[in-house]
């Protein structure tokens, strides 16, 4: 059996000898098997202010600071924030959340046969008129699109509901994409860099979005139309800022690169959430 003298002076996860208060093999602190009572609550109060601590700077860094976290993280400079990857998810997770409980309607336009054109959003009743459209655009539709007509004449709602779902994974799909086009106007950095930078834009983007789906959840209606005005404000003078800071350029040669992004992003974002919505149709929950 081990003796207590040899238990402090190795490590009791890997065995390793120890030279300080944590192992310098595996990095587990030294502490003795059964701790006291105090040791337990001090150790899991020091976790839970780590944490903080780290996502309150993180989310202070990106939000105050454009573009600074990815400068952070290409130079090394990265224990006082969370990963870009977990401060994505996490920040999109809260968003999608939030927005599940405040849906907009889905809205598809379609063309009866006496040539008029209607729009209609899932989610909502659809009445007689509204059906015989539906079914008169489903039968004269291509066979890849007849199933996302079909889904809005039979079940608008589950339709709504799987689309939405779909989307946190055709936009994670399209965070490299981003990246790639981000590298195209700056081709001298490595690609990881540009996937640090997208992966911080989308995540402040997910953020004040967040808010303003909250907003909207609490049915602050005098707050909903300057919150929705600030967000599509502020998401690209924000983008512009955090160019400028990861990238260097000025000001003019910023606009002109951040336009082709934007231009190519909207441009290829368009298959990407076509196929989302489609899948989303073929494949109901």
């Amino acid at each position: 059996m081990q003796s207590v003298a040899t238990a402090a002076a190795s490590c009791l996860n890997c065995g390793a000898a120890l030279t300080g208060p944590f192992c310098g093999q595996c990095g587990q602190k030294a502490v003795p098997p059964t701790p006291h009572l105090h040791e337990l609550l001090h150790d899991a109060l020091e976790e839970f202010l780590h944490f903080d601590g780290k996502t309150v700077q993180t989310l202070r860094t990106l939000v105050t600071q454009p573009g600074q976290l990815t400068v952070d993280m290409v130079a090394g400079r990265r224990a006082r924030y969370i990963a870009p990857l977990r401060l994505y998810l996490t920040v999109s997770l809260i968003y999608f959340l939030i927005a599940a409980a405040t849906p907009s309607g889905l809205k598809i336009s379609v063309t009866t046969n006496e040539g008029v054109k209607t729009t209609l959003v899932a989610g909502n009743a659809l009445s007689d008129a509204d059906r015989q459209a539906l079914l008169d655009a489903e039968a004269k539709s291509s066979p890849i699109f007849r199933p996302l007509v079909h889904r809005v004449r039979e079940d608008p709602a589950g339709l709504q509901r799987d689309v939405f779902a779909a989307w946190p994974k055709a936009l994670f799909v399209l965070l490299p994409v981003f990246a790639f086009i981000v590298a195209m106007f700056h081709h001298r950095r490595r690609f990881v860099e540009h996937m640090y930078f997208a992966l911080h834009i989308h995540a402040f983007a997910f953020l004040v979005m967040a808010v303003n789906a909250t907003i909207a959840l609490a049915h602050l209606v005098w707050l909903s139309i300057p919150a929705g005005i600030a967000v599509l404000a502020w998401i690209p003078i924000y983008a512009h800022l955090a160019f400028r800071r990861v990238y260097g350029d000025s000001h003019a040669v910023t606009v002109v690169k951040e336009s082709g992004v934007g231009i190519l992003y909207g441009v290829a974002s368009v298959p990407v959430m076509l196929v989302a919505a489609l899948w989303a149709a073929s494949h109901p929950h």
